[in-house]
């Protein structure tokens, strides 16, 4: 069952996109593989006030553990 509060939905992980390949990784700075965990999703008002779209991506560092989304995963460096 998905996560819920007022400000946002996590959906459970559905394969909507393949792992992305290597990526340095923004909390451990290992070059990494990141695979995909599941999409966040936003209320319309939470999206207008913070400038963030109303679903983002989310993706694991096969390392560390962090989670990171794809709007901030593409902003960085691959292998």
């Amino acid at each position: 069952m998905p996560e819920t509060d007022s400000d946002h939905t996590l959906t459970p992980a559905v394969p909507a996109k393949p792992p992305v390949n290597r990526h340095l990784c923004p909390s451990c700075g290992t070059l990494a593989q990141f695979d995909f965990c599941g999409i966040q999703s936003f209320p319309a008002r939470v999206s207008l006030r913070s400038g963030l779209p109303h679903s983002l991506r989310l993706y694991t560092c096969t390392h560390c553990g962090s989670t990171i989304s794809d709007r901030d995963l593409n902003m960085r460096p691959s292998a």
